[in-house]
């Protein structure tokens, strides 16, 4: 934990502000404590007992020296050391650089001569004081002032762990595969790509559930040891998107003022200047014109060894690796280590079956799985292609069906299989709803710890379902960590659309909590927590379009913990998705004075983005629009206090 000392040099008639400073430090720390850092307040009341008799001032003086900051608050007239105290400050802060050198005054009293000697000096030396009214406009004004110098501190710090250095693992860590057939050797590939022939980009390309992620995590979790760092990112939409995402798992501040561009190229810096090798494999990355359009920031980081996940065929600008299916050989292999009733009578169908579906890795583990699992007496391989040919798919060809051959069955794709299965194998309602969770969540690894908060179910079925779901081949699992393949969710999302919202109200009702914001101490949970959550709602927020006003708090939430961490770019979309829930619902019942109140939050976030961008034009606008619904809201109900403080507070935003 790094002390950040503050001295404060005050007289004995503001003992007041001193108490109420003590409280507002403790409620700082309790944020930043999270962060390693802590506040501590140095004030004479505590000192003067450790003091030496002989002449307590002198060791007042070597404590500035130890100080961060030094604040001289006045009212009518200076404390009795006050003024010197300055001085030992101000030189050190000369000859040092430290500590930072803080004066408020409070305006509007009468000076007293020895008050109005020292601003005459303060002008001298052109160091200008800051005017208080109160305690609460003196500390808006000084925390500003504290939250910067210690963002300062913590940009130099925040990305290491306890000894200083960065983490070995950054971002999530992917399952590892305790079932790899067939692909071992593109492992060695994957290796001599990299540390042999210097590729700086590894392209694995491969159709949807053939194995790339299952061969990139593999890898990740083989050659570990091989690497300074390894990053696993997950692809949710954009590259650029999800390049920035790293900052917040690395917890780095970006420049507001600096353009997207600007932000990735000094994110890729930081990363390219860790100690190498560095691993980063990036998931999903599915959108050929998005990668074409952003591939060259991936070619600027000579340490970085970048494994990439992609249907693409081919990518011409960088070194490609194909995942190909799987050879017949090894596809049957892979569907009998989980189907354990096979009988050797079965073996024309099971191999007329594996081509059809294409040697495909998750179209074998599904169909296997489930048939291993069937409580249905004589069901076998046999009853279910009957089962899929009756849904339309693996049909016999016009020229095969008076041969009763299965070798020409008609090919169908992941897709298919999957949603086919979806019908054929019903799931409980315990697992539709477990599972339609999970196809709201992003593609990432998820514990029995991270589910029990989230989930619909209580503990003891969550275990139950969970390890249902695996062994019916919905799931991938390892130990108490659990995913759901990309196809799988797709298709769960599209038949279990009209219920995800009822499904997801425990998780929605928990971000909320997670991610509630206080003004006067910001993110209330911890970083790591707050960061989970926000996955899952930048996530969910895709795919439910019900407009509830729980929505509108999730929303709120993800935008303030972007503002509160300094990510700004982010801000803007989620305080222009709380605007336009909050407008959908005003216009379902204009005269719900709630709604009404939520659409101006919404106006006055917004408004507090563009101040805080500079775009001062936009900010009055939005804060006007908020002015005029509060008004509003004033003139109905002259006695709620709410609405009186509600509009001070943007009388005062607006100047």
């Amino acid at each position: 934990m790094k002390q950040i000392k503050i001295f404060l040099a005050s007289s004995s008639t503001l003992k007041d502000f001193r108490d109420k400073l003590i409280v507002k430090i403790a409620e700082k720390n309790k944020i930043w404590n999270r962060k390693k850092l802590n506040l501590e307040l140095v004030i004479w009341e505590d000192l003067s007992e450790r003091m030496q008799l002989t002449r307590s001032q002198d060791a007042y003086n070597r404590e500035i020296a130890k100080c961060d900051m030094f604040l001289l608050l006045a009212s009518d007239d200076l404390g009795i050391y006050s003024h010197e105290e300055f001085e030992v400050a101000y030189s050190l802060f000369q000859s040092d650089g430290k500590p930072n050198v803080l004066i408020y005054l409070e305006e509007g009293v009468k000076e007293h001569e020895h008050l109005q000697e020292f601003k005459k000096h303060l002008q001298d030396i052109e160091h200008f004081p800051a005017y208080y009214k109160n305690f609460d406009e003196w500390w808006s004004k000084l925390y500003k002032e504290i939250e910067s110098h210690l963002h300062t501190i913590w940009e130099s710090m925040d990305r290491r762990g306890e000894n200083g250095t960065f983490p070995k693992k950054i971002g999530e860590v992917p399952l590892f595969p305790k079932v790899f057939i067939g692909r071992e050797g593109k492992l060695a590939k994957i290796y001599r790509s990299f540390f042999e022939e210097r590729q700086p980009v590894l392209l694995l390309c491969g159709e949807g559930g053939v194995g790339k992620t299952t061969t990139a995590s593999r890898y990740y979790h083989k050659y570990e040891e091989s690497y300074t760092h390894i990053i696993w990112a997950v692809n949710k939409n954009k590259i650029e998107e999800t390049l920035l995402s790293l900052a917040t798992y690395l917890q780095v501040t970006l420049d507001n003022q600096q353009s997207q561009k600007e932000q990735i190229g000094e994110l890729l810096k930081i990363i390219d200047r860790l100690q190498k090798p560095i691993l980063l494999v990036i998931d999903n990355v599915d959108d050929y014109d998005d990668l074409m359009q952003h591939h060259h920031y991936l070619q600027q980081t000579p340490n970085i060894h970048i494994l990439i996940t992609s249907r693409f065929t081919t990518f011409y600008d960088f070194e490609n690796l194909n995942i190909d299916r799987l050879t017949p050989q090894k596809a049957k292999e892979l569907f009998l280590y989980y189907y354990k009733q096979y009988n050797s009578n079965e073996e024309e169908i099971l191999l007329g079956v594996l081509k059809a579906i294409g040697y495909n890795t998750l179209s074998i583990e599904l169909l296997a799985k489930n048939l291993n699992r069937t409580q249905i007496i004589g069901y076998n391989l046999k009853k279910l292609l009957a089962d899929l040919q009756d849904r339309g798919l693996l049909q016999l060809s016009i020229a095969r069906k008076v041969a009763h051959t299965y070798h020409d069955l008609e090919s169908a794709k992941p897709d298919k299989i999957v949603k086919a299965m979806y019908n054929i194998a019903p799931l409980s309602e315990d697992e539709l709803k477990l599972l339609s969770l999970f196809s709201l969540l992003p593609e990432m690894v998820l514990t029995f710890d991270n589910l029990k908060e989230i989930s619909p179910l209580d503990e003891e079925d969550l275990q139950d379902v969970l390890l249902e779901l695996n062994d019916k081949a919905w799931l991938e699992a390892d130990k108490e960590s659990f995913k759901v393949n990309t196809i799988i969710a797709t298709i769960v999302r599209e038949e279990k659309e009209a219920s995800l919202y009822s499904n997801a109200t425990e998780m929605i009702a928990k971000s909320i909590e997670v991610l509630y914001y206080d003004k006067s101490i910001g993110m209330v949970q911890e970083y790591h927590k707050a960061l989970t959550y926000v996955g899952y709602a930048e996530s969910f927020l895709k795919y439910l379009n019900e407009i509830e006003y729980d929505l509108i708090l999730v929303v709120d939430g993800v935008g303030n913990f972007h503002k509160y961490y300094g990510q700004l770019s982010r801000v803007k979309e989620y305080y222009e998705k709380s605007l336009a829930i909050a407008e959908k619902l005003t216009q379902k019942d204009e005269n719900n004075a709630g709604w009404q109140r939520d659409l101006s939050v919404s106006y006055n976030n917004l408004g507090d983005f563009y101040k805080a961008t500079g775009a001062l034009d936009k900010a009055e606008e939005q804060y006007q629009k908020a002015l005029t619904i509060r008004e509003k809201l004033t003139q109905k109900d002259e006695n709620n206090a709410w609405w009186q403080r509600d509009l001070s507070v943007l009388y005062e935003r607006l100047g």
